[in-house]
């Protein structure tokens, strides 16, 4: 036998041997039970569970930082954005406007329109208001269950009453008449003493000195505004304050 024969003969020998052992150590490896096949499939249930919601909570996250977007939109617009005009079936608010017959009175007007345009404040206007106009007008209002609350008067004044058109109605008269009003606004000059008597109102915005009619238009169209948009008198009359010509602040008056 020659050395290469010798050699072959062994190495098939060594590959038999070889796969003997691996056979043999192929039937002692237990197969895998029952239980660790279903452990497996739970685990890799598990591992799907736990990306879901993880994507979940990303998604909860994201639409949190929405809604707080949208609520804080929502409170910029209540204090200081304009509102859409209320929906035809929403009850108004009714601001009762009494005004002079001068002609430069008249800015008052304009600038209520705008609020009665943009909140849901609507207005009611005696032109020329009179003693028996308010006193009637109010009186209506109150018998049939929708009192007056809101009240804008436009007349010259001074410390001895507010000028209508049938005569001077003095703190006395008016204390009398504007029962159920929440808040006025005495749109004229030197009228603070006569505010000072009307407490059967809550909230009274006066002048002190003789105003600009145009400046006291402007503070009065802010502080309605204001107030349409859903604030109280404390907050309108700030409110009005930061947009009303700077002068105005000098000597309005809020009588609370």
């Amino acid at each position: 036998m020659s050395v290469d024969q010798f050699v072959a003969y062994l190495a098939f020998a060594v590959g038999i041997g070889a796969m003997v052992l691996a056979i043999k150590k192929q039937r002692n490896t237990p197969s895998p039970t029952a239980a660790q096949l279903d452990t497996s499939d739970l685990q890799r249930k598990v591992a799907l569970l736990e990306r879901d919601v993880a994507s979940l909570q990303r998604m909860l996250v994201e639409k949190q930082n929405e809604i707080d977007a949208l609520n804080k939109r929502i409170r910029d617009l209540e204090r200081g954005g304009p509102q859409d005009a209320p929906a035809s079936n929403e009850r108004r608010r009714v601001l009762l406007v009494g005004m002079g017959d001068d002609a430069m009175l008249q800015e008052d007007l304009a600038q209520l329109r705008r609020v009665q345009a943009t909140t849901n404040i609507r207005i009611s206007r005696l032109l020329p208001v009179s003693k028996a106009s308010l006193e009637r007008t109010i009186e209506r209002h109150r018998a049939a269950g929708t009192p007056v609350k809101l009240l804008h008067l436009a007349v010259h004044s001074g410390p001895d009453g507010l000028q209508f058109s049938d005569g001077v109605a003095d703190g006395m008269w008016l204390s009398q008449h504007l029962s159920g009003v929440e808040i006025a606004v005495l749109a004229g000059c030197s009228n603070d003493t006569v505010a000072d008597m009307l407490r059967v109102v809550p909230a009274v915005v006066s002048m002190r000195e003789e105003v600009n009619n145009h400046d006291a238009a402007m503070f009065a169209g802010a502080f309605w505004l204001a107030v349409g948009q859903g604030m109280d008198a404390s907050e309108a009359f700030e409110r009005a304050l930061q947009r009303a010509p700077a002068v105005v602040g000098e000597f309005v008056e809020l009588h609370l």
